[in-house]
């Protein structure tokens, strides 16, 4: 028999979710790690098992130079652990994986669904991957799954869907110092956050989100609308050597609203603040969904992000090594399912082509099995 040979994945970007992503693919039977590509200084020509706290070398020396990487290791997949990073920036990355004829899972929350913001560039990079006969996948659990996919697959009980409102509640107290001040301005008063916050502050992947599941269910999107307010603590608390007193901020509500035929079709909430045992705010990921049947999914608490966008990233390798060429939403693809066995034995239970059917005698046979002609149930119409 001859020898499977493992699927070679190529780790770019090395914060703690490409870690994440590395660990989980090193536990996971049927992957090979080919690879890591990381700008960080404190990270370049170290070993990745030490970075990776394994007490033992991979072997693997961690590199800057994309294009030395991928040409060395030849990887079947390449993960982009990327983040907030736009399009635009994502561009050079993508492609330089792609010439290299890797598939790539891009953990970035623009390319979730990509033609919202630049869909010239999303166009671009779908015949680019066409092209080189490869696939590219932007997820992630927040959007990618929760906000989306997840609500998307939960609409399949449904005979019709009104709205769809979706709240990811989390709490940010172990974001760090430095972040929870200079990105949501913990601490400030209102006034101060307002004139710190003028020129906006929209969050990166809710009008993805929005956009994957209008066009995934066929709604024509007319417009997204975005507000960011700041929430305002109940009662004093101390998180990261920060002290919030009641009546300053203590965290950000975003919210997104997808608009069809002048109606607030889709909903996308995303509470972030500190203290929420102080002020004993419930955190989780909520599904409202209006139609037939109406009903409500609450998940508590939160789905970890870290954790929880590491395995979505692996999760959907088989089905990009499966799908065929192209720039793919998640909506394009089967519903996540976490894969503990081998993954090449995922990979090779795959059904015969029509062309091998045909080889075999299908065409002889009717369907189910039985000769043509002859009825699976004698004296019945197929019809009814």
């Amino acid at each position: 028999m001859r020898e499977r040979l493992p699927i070679r994945v190529v780790v770019w970007g090395l914060d703690a979710v490409g870690l994440a992503v590395a660990g989980l693919l090193r536990r996971r039977p049927g992957y090979e790690l080919a690879g890591a590509i990381s700008d960080r200084g404190d990270h370049v020509g170290r070993d990745l098992g030490e970075l990776l706290g394994f007490g033992e070398r991979l072997e693997i020396m961690v590199n800057n130079d994309p294009m030395d990487v991928l040409t060395r290791a030849q990887p079947d997949v390449t993960v982009i652990a990327a983040q907030g990073s736009g399009v635009d920036e994502l561009g050079p990355r993508i492609l330089q994986a792609v010439e290299s004829g890797a598939n790539v899972v891009c953990l970035a929350e623009s390319m979730v669904y990509p033609w919202a913001t630049r869909p010239d560039l999303a166009d671009t990079l779908d015949e680019l991957a066409h092209a080189h006969g490869v696939t590219i996948l932007g997820t992630g659990v927040a959007p990618g799954f929760v906000t989306d996919t997840l609500a998307l697959a939960l609409t399949g009980c449904c005979t019709d869907v009104e709205r769809i409102r979706i709240s990811r509640a989390i709490d940010i107290s172990g974001v760090g110092k430095k972040v929870l001040q200079r990105e949501y301005g913990i601490g400030l008063s209102p006034s101060h956050y307002q004139e710190r916050s003028r020129g906006g502050t929209e969050h990166v992947g809710l009008e993805e989100s929005i956009h994957l599941i209008a066009d995934a269910l066929g709604w024509r999107l007319e417009r997204v609308e975005q507000t960011s307010h700041p929430i305002l603590a109940e009662a004093r608390t101390e998180v990261e050597g920060v002290r919030v007193d009641p009546g300053q901020v203590a965290g950000r509500l975003d919210t997104a609203t997808g608009y069809v035929d002048a109606v607030p079709r889709i909903v996308l909430e995303h509470p972030q603040m500190v203290g929420v045992r102080t002020e004993a705010v419930p955190t989780g990921d909520f599904i409202e969904i209006n139609g037939r049947p109406s009903f409500t999914v609450q998940i508590e608490p939160e789905i970890e992000t870290v954790t929880g966008n590491a395995a979505v990233a692996v999760n959907m390798i088989p089905a990009v090594l499966q799908v065929g060429p192209g720039l793919m939403t998640m909506a394009d693809l089967p519903v996540p399912r976490a894969v503990l066995s081998d993954v090449r034995d995922v990979l090779h239970q795959t059904g015969p082509t029509t062309d091998q059917a045909l080889a075999e005698g299908w065409h002889e046979e009717g369907l189910g099995g039985h000769p043509a002609g002859e009825r699976a149930f004698p004296g019945e119409s197929p019809l009814g």
